[in-house]
């Protein structure tokens, strides 16, 4: 994943990201705070359409975690999703943690 950071306003920022891999790509937004304390909330927002489409039905989609004194970030999330692909439809509930380290 790359972070394109756009804009920085006191502890808010701002910018894009996009994922590659090897069955899954994804781009969007990225917005989030990070207080002199190292900890860090994140919200991504996908640009790219996908043929299954997920709904947020519990938790409010934001990555808490730390950024260490080295550089590294910790981060993680909790969803409860209802999501569609055609005719089918389920619930399922999610946990989502994002590691970097700096480069």
């Amino acid at each position: 994943m790359t972070w394109l950071i756009d804009s920085q306003t006191d502890e808010s920022f701002a910018g894009t990201y996009q994922e590659t891999g090897q069955q899954c790509a994804d781009a969007g937004s990225v917005n989030g705070t990070a207080s002199t304390g190292g900890l860090v909330a994140l919200s991504f927002k996908s640009s790219v359409p996908h043929a299954v489409v997920c709904e947020r039905t519990g938790g409010d989609g934001i990555y808490r975690g730390f950024v260490s004194a080295s550089g590294g970030l910790t981060a993680q999330r909790d969803a409860t999703l209802r999501c569609t692909l055609g005719r089918e439809s389920w619930s399922a509930t999610q946990t989502a943690t994002l590691s970097m380290n700096r480069r």
